[in-house]
C-alpha cells in the first residue's frame, strides 16, 4: 500500500522552518536598519550635554554603557538616558550628543551609522541565506 507522505511533508517542514525564520530575521534587520538611518537624517543638531550618572553593564561579548545626561535645548532642560557600547565620558563631563530639533528628547545612537549599514547588509545576506535554503529544501524534497 501507498504511503501518503506524510513523513515527506514533515521533512519539507522541518527544513523550510529555519528556511523561514532566516528571512523573517532578515526583514527584520533591514527595517531595524532603516529606523537607525532614519535616527541620522532627523537627529542632526549637535548639542553639548552634561553626564549626570553612568553605569556598566556587562553582557556576553563586552559591556553596555547607560549614560543620563542633561542638556539645554531652546531654554528648556531635558534629561534622558543614552544607551551605547563605548563609554561617553565619567559624571560630571561635557559630550557631545545629536538631538533632533523638532523633538528635542530622540537622541541619536551613538553608534547608529555603523549599525545602520551593517544591520542592512546582515539582513540582506540573512534572506539570501533563507531563499537559498529553502529552494534547497524543496529541491532535496523532490528529489528524495
Amino acid at each position: 500500500m501507498w504511503n501518503s507522505g506524510s513523513m515527506f511533508d514533515s521533512d519539507l517542514i522541518g527544513m523550510l522552518i529555519p528556511a523561514v525564520f532566516c528571512i523573517f530575521w532578515g526583514i527584520a534587520q533591514i527595517i531595524v536598519s532603516r529606523m537607525r538611518k532614519n535616527e541620522l537624517e532627523t537627529c542632526t543638531e549637535m548639542v553639548t550635554a552634561t553626564i549626570l550618572d553612568a553605569s556598566k553593564i556587562s553582557r556576553k561579548y563586552g559591556y553596555d554603557y547607560y549614560c543620563r545626561v542633561r542638556y539645554v535645548w531652546m531654554d528648556e532642560v531635558y534629561k534622558v538616558q543614552i544607551k551605547s557600547s563605548e563609554p561617553l565620558g565619567n559624571i560630571g563631563e561635557e559630550t557631545i550628543i545629536h538631538i533632533d530639533p523638532n523633538h528635542p528628547k530622540k537622541i541619536r545612537s551613538i553608534n547608529a551609522k555603523g549599525l545602520s549599514f551593517y544591520g542592512f547588509i546582515m539582513g540582506i545576506g540573512v534572506i539570501v541565506i533563507g531563499v537559498v535554503w529553502v529552494i534547497g529544501a524543496i529541491g532535496y524534497s523532490v528529489m528524495r
